[in-house]
């Protein structure tokens, strides 16, 4: 089988039959996917054989994993502006007053899990000065 990104979505095109007349291979679209939620086009899973339906499940199985570690990476990347961006919007009351206490137990939960993270991964806490504080 062959995927063809197109937009949004991935064609699946399967290798039917040769015509020797054209000298040619005969390429069916059998139907897409999305590559946003990886839904199915209407009759694309009756269209496959069950070698081909096994082949479809592993490649959208291989791209939800390569879109989870793009996420992942950019999370990483961007996880400190996010946190300045969030505390910046703190001050500002209307923000503020969609704080409740679950969300700042939820917020702090996820702080000390990233502080941990990072224990774990050998960085210690640097104080503003610029020296090391010692591990808690």
């Amino acid at each position: 089988m062959q995927f063809r990104p197109q937009g949004n979505r991935i064609q699946v095109l399967a290798y039917r039959s040769y015509d020797k007349a054209k000298k040619r291979a005969q390429v069916k679209l059998l139907g897409s996917f999305s590559k946003l939620d990886f839904s199915l086009s209407d009759g694309l899973i009756e269209a496959l054989t069950d070698d081909e339906k096994t082949e479809l499940q592993s490649r959208i199985a291989s791209i939800r994993q390569s879109h989870e570690k793009t996420i992942r990476q950019a999370s990483v990347r961007y996880i400190s502006h996010s946190i300045k961006s969030v505390s910046d919007s703190l001050t500002d009351p209307e923000c503020a007053s969609l704080v409740t206490e679950k969300v700042a137990s939820e917020l702090f939960e996820s702080i000390d899990g990233l502080a941990k993270a990072l224990r774990k991964l050998g960085f210690r806490r640097v104080a503003k000065s610029g020296a090391k504080v010692t591990a808690e």
